[in-house]
């Protein structure tokens, strides 16, 4: 699964996130690639903006023309990293959560890189999750090094407290 990941993160352009996302909400403008008898591809699939704009067009939906955009150095990296896997293992925090005051609680403790919680959290709850409230307190452990942030998150009926630890 790791090696999966890593194969697919290879890959990954700063436009995935947004296509598999657009692929999920509109799979019907969607072109699939063609491959010849050999099964070799002829031709790449993609999304079909002419479909797109015919069917806007047949349901009277003014396209907005005119607004603001905002570019910044990292914009890129930023969404190429949105559309890469995790390539690590979340493990809960074992002593922590067979602690006495801990032992019946509904909430699981784990630590680690934030990025890579919210990645596992995606995958593994996709359609799932309404809601992550990240609530960061600004509050330094004695050596300075860790802020705390908070995710409560609702499943169902089912509510998941994660505690997880980023750098400074």
């Amino acid at each position: 699964m790791l090696k999966d990941n890593q194969k697919h993160n290879e890959s990954v352009a700063p436009n995935s996130a947004f296509l598999s996302e657009l692929q999920r909400a509109l799979p019907e403008f969607f072109i699939a690639d063609r491959y010849n008898e050999q099964g070799e591809l002829i031709a790449k699939g993609g999304f079909d903006l002419a479909k797109f704009e015919r069917a806007l067009k047949a349901r009277n939906i003014d396209e907005l023309t005119s607004g603001y955009q905002i570019d910044f150095i990292g914009k890129d990296y930023a969404k190429k990293q949105a559309g890469e896997k995790s390539v690590t293992v979340i493990v809960p925090d074992v002593e922590h959560n067979t602690l006495a005051e801990n032992k019946n609680s509904h909430n699981l403790f784990l630590t680690g890189d934030n990025l890579d919680v919210l990645r596992h959290l995606q995958n593994n709850y996709a359609d799932t999750v309404d809601m992550i409230y990240i609530d960061p307190l600004i509050t330094p452990d004695r050596t300075g090094l860790f802020i705390p942030i908070i995710l409560n998150i609702a499943i169902g009926r089912c509510r998941i407290c994660l505690v997880l630890m980023i750098l400074n």
